[in-house]
């Protein structure tokens, strides 16, 4: 069983840096715990190198600023399983997104193994080891952690490079090396362009209000968000996201009716209170030209236009079987629908998703041609198991 020292001084965690330095790669994972606080608790980074394993214990040690810089460093690359969580912690404590990301989770489903893998079947697929997950429920924010806890950690990262050198032959014998790098791309896009939206677009149910109930809630969402963060809870433990839309659709104008609100009974005079009052009253004082707005664009569809995009869906998942690629990654109904509208609206405006990039060398001509009535799908009874013909 392997072992690793456990980070826990910054002396220690100046040393592995200087060792970090000359690392021409870095696979690393983490442990958190999301629930309790206002972003999720970074518990755990596990670490390992072409040299070396490592846990750095981020509740130890007082300056992990020198860490990012060296992780996020364009001249390594960093290697990840199902890089979410960890992307977002790079965001928040890094300050930045890291240039050369290979995930392997991505390579497996661009590549014909599935997706999402979880951890331990991809590694079991491509290198039969069996991992052992008897501290998955772990709370990682408890000290000590046990040697049972650390071998659990270890294990996300042990197995790393691994799985990555295998599925970096597979992407180049498969030529898939470029649509990973691009899909790496486009998700950390997203990342950032949902970072900087503002906090009333993260409310559910928020699309159901008119302009001057979204400038209150607006306002509503400011207050939530700042209590939050200096209580260090999650956002939905100050006020649930239903109780939000409410206030801003019923504008209670005192406390006694705000406290008339179904689950609000429990307010009383303070300045709990008052805030919230004052966050409505500034909603409702914006200038109508600066309230927030929800595109809401309706079209007309066209006839049968349900059944052309389940139609297409299937032309879809045979495309990705041909093309050895998980359909989930390939597009989704919303995908679809997208592509339908755009096609029958006139080809206007930007191309869907589905026709951009690699997956448009995938679905491009394809899905097109099927629109338009060039091709057609049928069953192959060619053998006992029936199969979809594109043609």
């Amino acid at each position: 069983m392997a072992t690793a020292p456990l980070i826990q001084t910054d002396q220690a965690l100046r040393e592995l840096c200087q060792r970090l330095e000359g690392a021409e790669r870095i696979g690393f994972d983490t442990e958190f715990v999301p629930e309790y606080n206002y972003a999720p608790k970074l518990c755990l980074i596990q670490l390992v190198t072409d040299d070396e394993l490592a846990i750095v214990d981020p509740l130890a040690v007082s300056d992990l600023s020198r860490f990012w810089q060296i992780l996020l460093d364009p001249q390594r690359e960093l290697v990840a399983h199902a890089a979410g969580a960890e992307l977002a912690f790079c965001m928040r404590l890094g300050g930045a997104l890291p240039e050369r990301l290979f995930d392997v989770q991505l390579a497996a489903g661009l590549t014909g193994l599935g997706y999402p893998l979880s951890y331990a079947k991809l590694v079991h697929k491509m290198l039969d080891v069996t991992l052992q997950k008897g501290a998955a429920r772990t709370d990682w924010r408890k000290r000590p952690l046990s040697n049972e806890q650390l071998r659990y950690a270890l294990d996300d990262v042990l197995y790393l490079f691994p799985v990555r050198d295998k599925l970096g032959e597979r992407c180049h014998r498969l030529n898939r090396g470029q649509w990973v790098q691009e899909e790496n791309g486009r998700i950390q896009r997203i990342l950032w362009k949902r970072a900087q939206e503002p906090l009333w677009t993260r409310v559910s149910g928020a699309r159901s209000l008119n302009r001057r109930e979204l400038a209150v809630l607006q306002e509503l969402a400011r207050w939530r968000d700042l209590r939050a963060r200096m209580a260090d809870r999650p956002t939905k433990w100050v006020l649930r996201d239903d109780l939000l839309v409410e206030l801003a659709r019923r504008q209670p104008r005192s406390a006694e009716a705000l406290r008339r609100t179904r689950g609000l009974g429990g307010f009383k005079e303070g300045a709990q209170t008052r805030a919230v009052l004052e966050a409505i009253q500034v909603g409702q004082r914006l200038p109508e030209s600066q309230c927030p707005d929800v595109k809401r664009h309706r079209r007309k569809e066209h006839p049968n236009e349900k059944m052309i995009v389940k139609l297409l869906g299937a032309v879809m998942i045979h495309l990705a079987e041909l093309h050895q690629c998980a359909p989930s990654l390939l597009g989704n109904t919303a995908d679809l629908e997208a592509l339908v509208a755009w096609y029958f609206d006139g080809r206007k405006g930007a191309l869907p998703n589905i026709l951009t990039g690699w997956r448009g060398v995938i679905c491009g001509r394809p899905l097109l041609d099927f629109l338009a009535g060039r091709t057609s799908l049928s069953l192959g009874q060619q053998t006992d198991v029936p199969e979809l013909r594109f043609w």
